[in-house]
């Protein structure tokens, strides 16, 4: 006897997951709670470059077992500098230190690089990586007012020209700046790639492993050209395999 049973017509139209991509919440205090916190805008730029979104809570314990479980990492944005002290210097201008999570993400770091893992830094996460690996941060810009504008995230503030790249052509672009602090000297392995007008470094790149950082907030600015290639080169470098639910079956 033949059976043949028919899947739902969902399940044919699921879409192609090309990789997982980890989200490592940011952290954040609301009255008596401490809160690990996503904006949906990351999981969505992951979601429209084919990839799987996961958000991982700031959880040390679990640290390798939540790269195990993902083909790539993001390291985000948060209201939270990074701990002078990682970086050898006394804090002058930086503001609402976490230490803690500071070590969380620099072990990332250095797993993602030991693991050849997939690693996209925004923001805090690009001055995370280069704290990691052995640079420093400028505590507060001079130019701050021109950088810091949260309140005109989805809005293009100044430009930045892109220099030898490996996934942006040479020329300028447009983007958002909601950042107080930037990268100072650059840390070990690592080349500028992008520089804001007045000089701020706004791009970095490991100059063998695929990590990259960004000092704009890509994900603010999803129908941007730039936003849909950054997310698509790490989704895609993440998924060497493609991976969609498997149609196989005793009874097909």
């Amino acid at each position: 006897m033949n059976i043949k049973i028919v899947l739902p017509l969902f399940f044919y139209n699921m879409p192609l997951v090309k990789s997982t991509i980890g989200v490592l919440a940011s952290r954040m205090q609301h009255g008596p709670d401490t809160l690990d916190k996503v904006a949906t805008s990351y999981c969505d730029c992951i979601a429209a470059a084919n990839g799987l979104p996961i958000i991982l809570p700031n959880i040390s314990m679990f640290a390798d077992e939540y790269l195990s479980a993902i083909d790539g990492l993001i390291l985000i944005g948060g209201s939270n500098d990074i701990d002078p002290a990682f970086y050898k210097e006394e804090n002058v201008a930086s503001r609402e230190c976490l230490g803690e999570k500071d070590a969380l993400e620099i072990q990332f770091v250095y797993s993602c690089l030991r693991l050849h893992k997939p690693l996209l830094g925004i923001c805090r996460g690009m001055q995370i990586l280069n704290v990691a690996l052995g640079g420093s941060l400028v505590q507060h810009l001079p130019s701050s007012k021109l950088h810091l504008q949260p309140e005109k995230q989805e809005s293009l503030i100044h430009s930045l020209h892109i220099c030898h790249s490996s996934i942006f052509t040479d020329g300028d672009m447009m983007t958002n700046s909601i950042h107080h602090q930037a990268v100072n000297s650059i840390g070990k392995d690592l080349r500028i790639t992008g520089r804001s007008e007045d000089g701020t470094i706004e791009m970095i790149e490991h100059i063998d492993a695929p990590i990259i950082g960004v000092q704009w907030h890509p994900e603010c600015l999803p129908e941007s050209k730039e936003t849909r290639i950054l997310f698509h080169w790490l989704v895609t470098t993440s998924g060497y395999d493609c991976k969609t639910p498997s149609l196989s079956h005793p009874f097909l």
